[in-house]
């Protein structure tokens, strides 16, 4: 162990004595056999990133789906004044982005429960966009569960016209793949 001994100033010294307390926070981890990250150093680094990241913000979140409030902007929204434009610029747009990104790892914070998640999103779920026909275009920002008429469905795609944003919303836990869980 290293000592430190530096000259801080009173309010300094309270933030730092924060945050030596929430790295000794007690934090009950439960990583998934199956993943990846499921590795000592990992978890270690990870759990006292998180506990310094909780000791000075946090959000509230939904429990059994996930939400990618901007998955990307597109300009093109706003432009486009047919379904068939939609559509098109649409596959397009998740064609390329399949190709560059193979997951979205998102760590989330429930502040009733005092625990953090950390999700991965597989991008091939984006692939059931290909399959969804013009007429569902149709709407000038137009909100389509995927896939069509599945009851809940997999995720929700809004193309926001006022934002010119990608939004997935709605997204299926179950779908996913939980790394792990600290308690907190």
């Amino acid at each position: 162990m290293i000592d430190f001994f530096v000259s801080v100033t009173p309010a300094e010294e309270r933030r730092l004595k924060e945050l030596i307390n929430a790295l000794r926070t007690n934090c009950k981890v439960k990583m998934n056999p199956n993943s990846p990250f499921n590795i000592n150093s990992f978890e270690s680094e990870f759990r006292s990133k998180l506990l310094t990241q909780h000791c000075f913000m946090g959000s509230p979140l939904f429990v059994d789906t996930l939400h990618i409030s901007k998955l990307t902007e597109a300009a093109w929204i706003q432009d486009c004044r047919t379904a068939a434009k939609r559509r098109e610029h649409t596959h397009r747009l998740f064609k390329e982005y399949c190709s560059e990104v193979d997951a979205i790892v998102q760590l989330r914070y429930f502040q009733s429960l005092q625990l953090y998640e950390l999700v991965e999103i597989p991008v091939s779920l984006f692939f059931q966009i290909m399959d969804v026909g013009r007429d569902h275009f149709s709407a000038d920002g137009p909100t389509i569960n995927i896939p069509i008429g599945k009851n809940p469905p997999d995720f929700t795609l809004k193309l926001d016209r006022s934002d010119a944003k990608v939004t997935i919303a709605r997204i299926n836990k179950h779908l996913c793949l939980v790394h792990g869980i600290w308690q907190l």
